[in-house]
């Protein structure tokens, strides 16, 4: 199976015209090295050679171009979920293809995973109800998966499935975001692929040994 990264590229559903994807990409660019509150849209169509007047024709505005970022590479992120529970029955197998996926998309577009982390969540319509449904889809199927796990006595019984779901999430974002923006953190001295691995030690093998 091919891999791709979470990306806006591969947006299976979207059938728009070229010069959105060039707007989109743009902004990521553009997001990523100002900011996106330091952005303004003359700068993203600046990038693209286009005039503010095809920027309006796509998006009603910025929050929109960031609302569209998130949607693209979030539905990418869900189908790649779809086309990894179709490739295996393990559901072991299916979190180690996820995160590995994650932490290479991360490597290969880091501005968009930059752009994920920090702006989105600041900007007040991702909390709106039709973005938190696509955003919570992501949770139902990891949990679906550890669920799974639990019927096939692969995974512990008595956890949670939802709440496991999002200390998986958790962790991956947070090794993440220290690579992107901690100036204390030593990228360097953990790769995101060794990050990856380690991070998926701790969840095979668990952190505590014993209850005290």
């Amino acid at each position: 199976m091919a891999q791709h990264s979470y990306s806006v590229d591969n947006y299976h559903q979207d059938n728009s015209a070229p010069k959105k994807r060039l707007l989109v990409k743009a902004a990521i660019r553009i997001f990523a090295q100002r900011g996106y509150h330091n952005t303004r849209v003359s700068d993203i169509v600046r990038e693209v050679g286009a005039a503010q007047g095809v920027f309006y024709y796509y998006f009603k505005s910025k929050d929109e171009a960031l609302i569209t970022i998130f949607e693209y590479a979030w539905r990418n992120l869900l189908k790649k979920m779809d086309d990894i529970d179709a490739a295996t029955d393990n559901p072991w197998q299916k979190i180690k293809s996820l995160i590995n996926y994650i932490f290479q998309s991360f490597q290969t577009n880091p501005d968009l995973m930059k752009v994920l982390i920090m702006d989105v969540p600041r900007l007040d319509r991702f909390y709106d109800q039709d973005t938190q449904m696509l955003y919570n889809e992501f949770f139902v199927k990891l949990s679906d998966v550890i669920t799974e796990g639990q019927q096939s006595g692969m995974f512990d019984r008595s956890l949670l499935p939802l709440a496991a779901a999002y200390i998986l999430h958790g962790a991956v974002d947070s090794l993440i975001r220290h690579h992107v923006f901690n100036p204390q953190f030593d990228a360097e001295s953990i790769p995101a692929d060794v990050a990856a691995q380690q991070a998926l030690r701790i969840l095979a093998n668990g952190l505590i040994e014993f209850v005290p």
